[in-house]
């Protein structure tokens, strides 16, 4: 069973990275940046960002986050990735697959990141197509390449990691990440309470900063138990923003 792994890649332009392949007797078609997960990968995270320099020395990769998913034909899992890419080098690349002439040939091609741009173009697999382009209608692939949204969905991957290595289940694990939500709501109130000074043994134990800074966290762990529930947790809470604002700010929604 071999799982593999792709990405997603935007450039600083703003404009999709794909390889084109061109093969005797097959019409040219598009393919994600990637390959399989080998033995010697600590992660699928870690195997991307090794494809991605193998296939097109690509530098200042960030993963952001878990578009899509499908099984491969070995059985196993075929994941693909948004990451935003800095640079990289084409005539830098090492993959073995480059050296064989029996392949046909690669090429690397920019597409405009807009759904029409993908039309007309066989991008495979076609579910992972089909996908990208759902998620650029819907504007969930430019929340997912946010600065916050990138960050959180690291954090919630290395505490899904850190769960699973002590054999805890999914729903478990969203439990105790839902009931951290309120751990860091106390420690804000008791930063309340001490900016207060309202507690006759602490007395002014606190700053408002302080009460800033436990409200930060109590926004960051809610986005964390977010993210660990929801692969689309910035497109998810990106929809619920404009529920809220029909609801409260008529005016305004839209």
């Amino acid at each position: 069973m071999t799982d593999r792994v792709r990405g997603v890649l935007v450039t600083p332009e703003g404009r999709l990275l794909f390889i084109r392949r061109t093969r005797p007797g097959v019409d040219p078609y598009l393919v994600f940046v990637g390959g399989g997960v080998e033995d010697t990968d600590p992660g699928p995270r870690a195997a991307l960002l090794r494809e991605i320099h193998e296939e097109i020395a690509g530098h200042g990769v960030r993963i952001h986050g878990l578009l899509h998913t499908e099984p491969t034909r070995e059985g196993g899992r075929h994941d693909f990735y948004v990451c935003t890419v800095a640079g990289w080098d084409w005539d830098a690349r090492s993959g073995a697959e480059f050296a064989r002439t029996d392949r046909g040939t690669y090429e690397l091609v920019e597409v405009p990141l807009v759904p029409e741009a993908l039309d007309g173009v066989e991008l495979l697999p076609p579910g992972a197509a089909g996908a990208l382009r759902t998620a650029i209608a819907s504007g969930s692939l430019a929340a997912l390449t946010r600065r916050p949204w990138s960050t959180i969905a690291a954090l919630a991957d290395r505490f899904d990691a850190a769960d699973e290595a002590q054999g805890m289940r999914a729903e478990e694990s969203h439990v105790l990440q839902v009931l951290k939500i309120g751990e860091e709501f106390g420690e804000a109130a008791q930063a309340v309470i001490g900016a207060k000074g309202t507690n006759p043994r602490k007395g002014h134990s606190h700053t408002w900063e302080d009460v800033h800074a436990e409200v930060a966290d109590v926004v960051i762990t809610g986005m964390v138990a977010l993210a660990r529930m929801r692969p689309d947790a910035a497109a998810y809470l990106e929809a619920q923003l404009e529920l809220k604002a029909a609801k409260f700010l008529p005016g305004d929604a839209g």
